[in-house]
Order: structure tokens, then C-alpha cells, then sequence
């Protein structure tokens, strides 16, 4: 990934743990990451660290993330949010579009894009409130 890609708030994963962008060092492609769980795996406590944008990996979306978010999955799409659905764009691929009026508005695959879709339609709140 490049440190332009992302914005604050975006949620990425750093050497199997999930951190949240704090800010972006894009000249360095650098990244500036807060941890969501205050402990990995091996119990150790996490914090606050820069990185290169490079050793990040973007969060899969999967229904269960949607679900543990609050959203309803209803066949091929989930709840929509302020008229806009977001939709499966092939059963069994994990492919996302966000829908409104009958127009594909942006199709993702990642949490972070999911955020940056959220961010353009208005949707800051939510966008900023997702936990992975």
C-alpha cells in the first residue's frame, strides 16, 4: 500500500494486528498507527508506532465484519445507510458495491475503502465508528 491511499481514521493491518491511521508521512510514505486492541495475540500490549506505508496490508471485508458492525445481511446485500445499499457484486466473492438509485457508485473490497466511500457520501460518523 502507499500512505496516499489512506486517510485517517482507516483501519489496516500491521504484522497481524489491527491498527487505525493516526496520520500519514506521505513524503516518507510513512504511516503514523494507533492499535485498536491494546494486545496482540502473545498478550503483549501494543502502541502507538510509525511505519512504511509498504509493510501494511489492508482488512478483508467479510459479512461477519459487517454483522459485528451492527449492519443486517439480507440475502446479497446488507442494511443501507441513508438510501444507499451495499451490495454483493458476485455471490461468494467477497466484492462490495455501494448502490443508490440504480447507479454502482464504487465497488471495494477492503475496510478502508468501505471508509472512504462512507467519507464521500457524508458519512463520517459512521465511517469513523467502524471497528474491524
Amino acid at each position: 500500500m502507499k500512505a496516499k491511499e489512506l486517510m485517517c481514521d482507516d483501519i489496516v493491518s500491521y504484522k497481524g494486528n489491527l491498527y487505525k491511521v493516526s496520520g500519514t508521512m506521505r513524503d516518507a510514505d510513512g504511516l503514523q498507527l494507533h492499535p485498536i486492541h491494546l494486545r496482540n495475540s502473545e498478550g503483549l500490549i501494543l502502541g502507538p508506532m510509525s511505519c512504511f506505508a509498504r509493510d501494511v496490508e489492508p482488512v478483508i471485508l467479510t459479512p461477519e465484519f459487517f454483522e459485528k458492525n451492527g449492519f443486517s445481511i439480507h440475502g446479497d446485500f446488507v442494511d443501507s445507510i441513508d438510501g444507499m445499499e451495499l451490495v454483493w457484486r458476485e455471490k461468494g466473492r467477497l466484492d462490495w458495491t455501494i448502490n443508490a438509485d440504480e447507479y454502482v457508485i464504487m465497488s471495494f473490497r477492503h475496510v478502508h475503502e468501505l471508509q472512504h466511500a462512507l467519507r464521500l457520501c457524508g458519512l463520517n460518523e459512521i465511517a469513523d465508528s467502524i471497528q474491524a
